[in-house]
């Protein structure tokens, strides 16, 4: 397309030329070219091309001249090292090219003169057709540069391009290497393209906090029913506070949870470095590799991990908020694991997810129950070890097992024991209850290995006390990872395990194998029973991707077998799989468990199926098919109209002891802050029908007052930006600087645009290690005004609102005319030099290469005085100086301030263009009087006008 665009502008330009010519007073006057005593022309001007020029798939120029002749195509020699940045320079006085290629013991050396050539040590004589000399500029055919040069040329006439292979590395391409690593590490390893600004949100003693409301109401039988759901969450001595509470309409809390957590991905807490998270109130304290698991009550708990890697063989649990009636299900790698539905307790925990070496992408779908659907990806990288060389992991928690800092009943203990039937004596349970503490450290001694530790006390489910100590190595070898743990308690128990971890081309797989002794209580390994102590314990988990036709099928299969003193055996398989076909994802799930109990075997198959897409753009159909005892099935449909009105039908049916079949109805009305449902539903069992109404909304602390919000905003992270122009360019809103209005801002779910004071608030962020707020400045119409990176991050946190500055700039627009200088010829363009615009402070603001006519634009540039130099790299390896260049002044409200005349010479050595030129002329910017110029787009520089003026310099003396 832009060889196509090169010809429209070309032919534009020769049409043009003539009229233009005949326009001037003075007729343009034929120049007859520069040319070696003897040699004849083998092309014309008529024969001029522009040609692209890429290498590599990277654009080089737009127009490189270029004329085709009955010889071949000529290229010009000096332009085209310069676009290569390789040290050979033209003296069309002496009808010489000289310099070195790649390195200075390859010298090159071309004389027209002499006819021939020479580079590496190899000498050619040139025949008349291969190389000739014409306007300052030695012109060769690409099939000799091949013989000198370490490239592959190739010329398109038809397309005008010319495509360049390098055989070795050239400069340009290792130049580009070293400014990519320099900006990769400027931007912290992103690359230019994620360009980002990071907005601290530090913790404070106190902040308003954010305030989710649900109430709802309904009708069954004859009996009314309420509920509502209360969620806060801000800054509470400088840390993060996080509480629920839920009632019903006889004035008792049914629920509630308290926690002050404090978080640093970066791992750099004042009081303790290296802590990442640390959390007072209910929390969970970790599992170790043999013995407990993780359990929840309350107390503390603390870590140095990562929040976005683990090692292979770490246990993960995902936990959450969830909202009232909502349903989640857990996709890893797109395999569905796992699916939850809120239960009255206001969160979601997926215990135990089974990863893979490598990166795992982890989606959680969560499912409203007026038809609201969203999602949240994680990406977690699961090492082969996760602890580096030289660094500690410590993961520390203690609990009042299963007692919440709010207790609800006189009993603190819970609403009253249970039984336990073992054999032919019932047991009474005194309930998970009781002091659980659990510790575990590691060091790296090694790339690829650590040492561990662990120490825990806690209570299983019949009261008796455990005390257990624990150690394990961890290594990499040959790109599989594996560990192994000892592990005793304090009533002679012992354990031992060993497990690998890896991939096997395109299979990923995780084993794992225990052994225990003594009635060692192994809470996290595999099946458990309470009163029988486990003997071994085997696990192998298999992933891998088939090919279904030409769509890919995620795989995943579990195996785990228990035995236990007692000889029982216990034996689990899992398999599932996921696919898309059509507008339809489609996942199932197959389990087979089997229980021998004294020699008699017990099998049981259960199994799910989902599927979930669109139908004809407007409504959604969400199926599920499940079997075990019973089997169920389950098919909804919802219909959105905009952003504002919701519908959902849905209808049910159980077979089995309890069939029965529901049809439920819901409709959702979504105002600006607020969600107003109608739900209903009829059950065949009893014939009894449901109806209701509920209400969900949420309040937000601007940083000046609260706000009405969608709901969720409690549930996790908000940004307020304030987009401005930045008049005095300190990057702070300051009075009298003016908003940005009708900017677009887009994080999570949450679409939202800048207001008439410039500001927008998002909420529903999340909690995660890291959440990003796009903006979208395409409003801004004003070609001279720049925006800062337009991604925002931050460290979310629930009911904080992070400030963000979104700072608009006023720039100016420069155009720069570079022309060669020799004593006794006339100064012509001087293409393919690489020009550097430096700041006040010796710093590059704005950099560029001359096209073919001479000429570089410079934009961006914010108000402000600049200096031109030469790049320091290309000026010394091709000799170039500059004599002379005024000052360039960017006045407050930018735009264009006009065009620059540069002179330069070659064969100097050093590089004034360094000291700052003492210009005898105002600096560009202003006219005499110091006044700013007239703000207007520069029109007089399209290429189709500069193809003109090259021409008619080509052409005219």
């Amino acid at each position: 397309m832009r060889g196509c665009g090169a010809i429209l502008l070309l032919g534009l330009g020769l049409l043009i030329a003539p009229a233009a010519a005949r326009a001037d007073a003075a007729p343009i006057a034929t120049r007859p070219a520069l040319a070696v005593a003897g040699q004849a022309q083998p092309f014309t001007e008529d024969d001029l091309l522009l040609l692209e020029v890429s290498a590599g798939g990277r654009l080089l120029a737009e127009a490189l001249p270029a004329y085709a002749a009955p010889a071949g195509v000529y290229l010009p020699l000096g332009e085209l090292a310069r676009l290569l940045e390789i040290a050979v320079a033209v003296d069309p006085n002496r009808a010489r090219a000289e310099g070195w290629v790649l390195s200075e013991e390859r010298r090159f050396r071309l004389d027209l003169l002499a006819a021939e050539a020479e580079a590496a040590g190899r000498g050619w004589s040139l025949a008349p057709e291969d190389a000739v000399l014409a306007q300052g500029e030695i012109w060769v055919r690409p099939d000799r540069l091949a013989d000198w040069l370490p490239l592959k040329l190739k010329a398109d006439v038809r397309s005008l391009t010319l495509a360049i292979e390098a055989l070795e590395p050239l400069p340009f391409q290792a130049r580009l290497e070293r400014e990519a690593r320099r900006q990769r590490l400027e931007l912290g390893g992103r690359s230019a393209a994620r360009a980002e600004t990071f907005v601290p949100t530090p913790y404070v003693a106190f902040s308003p906090p954010a305030v989710d409301v649900t109430v709802s109401a309904a009708r069954e039988a004859e009996n009314m029913r309420t509920r509502y759901d209360l969620r806060l969450a801000g800054d509470l001595a400088w840390a993060g506070l996080q509480a629920f509470v839920t009632g019903d309409g006889n004035g008792g809390l049914t629920q509630a949870r308290v926690l002050l957590e404090r978080k640093d991905p970066e791992r750099r807490m004042a009081l303790v470095p290296g802590i990442s998270r640390v959390s007072l109130g209910d929390t969970y304290t970790p599992s170790l590799p043999l013995g407990p698991r993780s359990a929840g009550g309350r107390g503390l708990s603390l870590t140095t991990e990562d929040f976005q890697e683990i090692g292979a063989f770490d246990q993960i649990d995902l936990r959450g908020d969830l909202e009232r009636d909502w349903e989640v299900e857990l996709y890893v790698d797109d395999v569905l694991r796992g699916s939850r539905k809120e239960e009255g307790a206001g969160e979601y925990a997926f215990e135990d997810v089974p990863l893979m070496v490598g990166l795992n992408v982890i989606r959680l779908v969560f499912y409203g129950p007026q038809g609201e659907r969203r999602e949240e990806v994680r990406r977690l990288h699961v090492a082969g070890d996760a602890v580096r060389q030289g660094e500690w992991l410590v993961r520390f928690g203690a609990v009042d097992e299963g007692a919440s800092v709010i207790a609800f009943h006189d009993d603190p203990q819970g609403e009253g024991d249970h039984l336990l039937d073992v054999g032919d004596r019932p047991r009474r349970l005194a309930g998970p209850r009781g002091l659980r503490a659990v510790g575990h450290l590691a060091y790296g001694v090694a790339p690829g290995a650590s040492l561990s530790a662990g120490l825990a006390s806690f209570h299983d489910l019949v009261g008796r006390t455990h005390t257990q100590a624990g150690v394990g190595a961890g290594a990499s070898v040959l790109g599989f990872a594996a560990q192994a743990n000892l592990a005793a308690d304090d009533g002679g128990g012992t354990a031992a395990s060993l497990g690998v971890a890896g991939r096997i081309g395109r299979v990923a797989l995780v084993a794992r194998h225990a052994e225990f002794s003594g009635g060692f209580l192994d809470e996290g390994g595999g099946y458990m029973r309470v009163l029988e102590p486990s003997r071994r314990s085997s696990t192998l988990s298999v992933d891998t991707t088939l090919k279904l036709g030409r769509r890919p099928l995620p795989v995943g299969l579990r195996v785990s077998r228990d035995e236990f003193a007692g000889g029982d055996a216990h034996l689990l398989a899992t398999g599932r799989a996921s696919t898309s076909l059509g507008r339809f994802l489609l996942s199932g799930a197959v389990r087979y468990e089997r229980e021998d109990k004294a020699a008699r075997g017990d099998g049981r198959v259960s199994g799910l199926i989902t599927a979930s897409g669109l139908i004809d753009d407007h409504w959604r159909v969400r199926a599920t098919a499940a079997w075990d005892q019973d089997a169920v099935a389950t098919v909804s449909l919802d219909r959105r109209w905009g952003e504002a009105n919701a519908l959902r039908l849905g209808l049910s049916h159980r077979w089995g002891d309890h069939a029965a079949t529901m049809l439920q109805a819901s409709h959702v009305w979504r105002l600006r802050n607020l969600d107003l449902s109608l739900f209903g539903g009829w059950s065949g069992a009893d014939g009894e029908t449901r109806i209701g109404v509920q209400l969900a909304t949420a309040l937000v602390f601007d940083g000046e007052r609260y706000r009405r919000a969608p709901p969720g905003a409690a549930a996790g992270g908000a940004m307020r930006v304030h987009a401005f122009l930045d008049a005095d360019g300190d990057g702070r809103w300051r009075p009298g600087e003016a908003p940005a209005a009708g900017l677009g801002v887009r994080g999570g779910r949450r679409v939202a645009e800048t207001d008439a004071e410039g500001r927008a608030l998002i909420t529903g962020l999340g909690d995660g290690a890291r959440a990003a707020v796009q903006i979208d400045a395409s409003a801004v119409e004003d070609p001279y005004v720049t925006t800062p990176p337009p991604r925002l991050v931050f460290v979310p946190r629930p009911g904080r609102v992070a400030e963000a500055a979104f700072p608009l700039q006023q720039t100016g627009e420069v155009v720069i005319e570079v022309a060669l200088h020799q004593d006794g010829e006339p100064p012509r363009p001087l293409s393919a030099v690489r020009l550097q615009v430096v700041d006040a402070a010796g710093a590059v603001a704005a950099e560029g290469r001359t096209a073919f006519d001479g000429a570089l634009v410079v934009g961006g540039l914010r108000p402000g005085d600049y200096r031109l130099r030469i790049d320091p790299e290309q000026a010394a390896t091709l000799g170039l100086t500059l004599n002379a260049a005024p000052a360039i002044h960017i006045p407050r409200e930018g735009g264009f301030v006009g065009e620059v005349a540069a002179a330069v010479r070659l064969g100097a050595t050093s590089i004034l263009a360094d000291t700052a030129p003492e210009p005898p002329q105002p600096a560009l910017g202003q006219d005499r009087a110091g006044s700013a110029p007239e703000r207007r787009p520069h029109a007089s520089r399209s290429l189709g006008a500069r193809l003109l003026r090259w021409l008619g310099f080509s052409l005219a003396g």
